[in-house]
């Protein structure tokens, strides 16, 4: 028996590669959980491309939302019952059937009160829940923890203590030996309120004398013996349903996690819907009031939303004023992804996209310390990573890709691998200010996006993305009078250099200062 929540045929795989990080939604999903936090980050990071197990998921995750209490009822149950059989103590020294078939009892008597309790927090929840997940866990604990079967569970729990005693059968070996041992239950008429003689008088009996070390190593042996196969049974049994709760207690983890982020995420403001999964392939990108949860979490405010038309095409261009908004727009557009094919909300008022098989991100880092390389060749060193990993229907996240260098030589060598990628099935996302990068993908023939984050009236930044072809400048002096409280004077001058207005001269400044 599994609960199956995560994937509706198997059990969640831990063991499967993770390549990025996504550590600030895990970790408001936690809520200072680490179970949630490990789970939540390996279900984001899955990228499942089947649009049944998405859905699969949304549909789960809206019944945990509809029935919070009882979920985390659930859960608190598979918590409480894990920590309670990690207490029982196990010597690591002790290793015989009969310490196995003691170990072994004391888990399942733990079990026995979960199971239980299960089973009731399920026959409350059976009639109101609508996901496929949660209707199939909720039948199979109906069908597999009747009172039958917990009854005849208890009994065999009570026997295999032996406060009767341990009644075994054999037959004599052709060497004289015994062989084809087998427990037995004692009749009930053997077992009095005065006498727990296992079998019916008369009896024989035999008494080991006291210092008799052999004769107690021997009647050891011979309860070993008797006692290994049911030890082995017992030992299987509650392995099984360890594993059991193990699964519910991983699978629920993400879904409480998922309250715990749509709640704050509707205490800061900030609006989910549930989005329309595409089957991988279909170039589907658009949203409405899409905003970066990260961002929403760190600053604990609802940060500006982006529009975004993607549909039908592989790249997406932004471009506009320096701090903008436009690297927050391109963390929106991926973490908007993994929330989707993890089957989470996403913070939109709409989003439809197409299901990616991976998503990479290639951000600017600053200067090796060690002195190992230059930026411009650990740029180039991560791209040429990821165009090794990358396939057909994948999603590449930019951000002033290639800007290390000078403007020419970063523009021609980025147009090749954005093209060349775009042309193999690739969608790209890219953030940039250099305007010969852009200018010629606006010109060119390949159906782009382009998004342009505005600059307010003296310079101020409403972090507003417009659908908008690129301009020549960043507008890099706003930035130098916010630091340095005045303009510099080549910005200012306006006959042979940038104006603030954004017309060009000899001289262009299109680079971030």
């Amino acid at each position: 028996m599994r609960p199956h929540l995560i994937h509706p045929d198997r059990d969640i795989d831990f063991d499967e590669y993770l390549p990025v990080h996504v550590d600030e939604v895990a970790d408001e999903m936690a809520d200072d959980d680490q179970v949630i936090h490990d789970v939540a980050k390996h279900v984001l990071l899955g990228c499942s491309t089947d649009v049944d197990v998405v859905r699969f998921r949304q549909a789960v995750t809206a019944d945990c939302l509809e029935h919070e209490d009882t979920i985390r009822q659930l859960y608190d149950l598979a918590s409480q019952t894990l920590l309670e059989e990690h207490e029982i103590f196990r010597s690591v020294f002790a290793k015989g059937p009969e310490s196995m078939l003691r170990h072994a009892v004391q888990v399942l008597k733990v079990f026995l009160t979960a199971l239980r309790s299960l089973r009731d927090i399920c026959q409350t929840l059976e009639g109101s829940v609508r996901s496929a997940g949660l209707r199939d866990l909720c039948a199979e604990v109906r069908t597999n923890l009747d009172d039958a079967y917990l009854d005849v569970l208890a009994a065999h729990v009570k026997r295999l203590q032996l406060k009767d005693g341990l009644l075994l059968s054999a037959h004599l070996g052709p060497t004289g030996g015994s062989s084809h041992m087998i427990m037995r239950t004692p009749r009930a008429e053997n077992r009095t309120l005065f006498h727990r003689n296992a079998v019916k008088r008369p009896t024989f009996d035999y008494t080991i004398p006291e210092r008799d070390e052999a004769g107690f190593r021997s009647l050891s042996d011979f309860r070993d013996r008797g006692l290994a196969a049911v030890a082995d049974a017992a030992e299987q049994s509650a392995d099984d349903v360890l594993g059991f709760f193990r699964s519910l207690h991983a699978e629920l983890a993400f879904y409480v996690g998922a309250q715990n982020l749509v709640h704050e995420l509707d205490r800061l403001g900030v609006e989910t819907c549930v989005p329309h999964a595409v089957e991988p392939g279909a170039e589907a990108m658009s949203a409405q009031d899409l905003r970066e949860v990260a961002l929403a979490i760190e600053s604990r405010t609802a940060p500006v939303p982006v529009d975004l038309n993607g549909d039908g095409k592989r790249l997406i261009v932004i471009t506009g004023a320096n701090r903008g908004g436009k690297s927050t727009a391109l963390r929106a557009i991926g973490l908007a992804h993994l929330l989707m094919q993890a089957g989470l909300p996403v913070a939109a008022r709409s989003f439809t996209a197409s299901l990616r098989p991976h998503i990479f991100t290639h951000f600017k880092r600053e200067e090796d310390q060690n002195f190992g390389s230059g930026k411009f060749d650990e740029d180039l060193r991560r791209m040429k990573d990821i165009v090794h990993d990358i396939s057909s229907g994948s999603l590449l996240l930019c951000n002033e890709s290639f800007s290390s260098t000078n403007e020419a030589e970063g523009s021609r060598i980025g147009l090749d691998v954005v093209t060349a990628l775009a042309d193999a099935g690739v969608t790209v996302c890219l953030v940039t200010h250099m305007y010969d990068f852009s200018l010629p993908l606006q010109r060119g023939s390949r159906p782009t996006t382009f998004l342009r984050a505005e600059r307010g009236e003296g310079g101020n930044r409403p972090y507003r993305l417009v659908a908008a072809p690129p301009l020549p400048t960043s507008y890099g002096e706003d930035v130098y009078a916010q630091v340095f409280g005045h303009r510099p004077q080549s910005f200012s001058s306006g006959d042979e250099h940038l104006t603030a207005s954004g017309t060009t001269g000899p001289a262009r400044a299109s680079e971030a200062p």
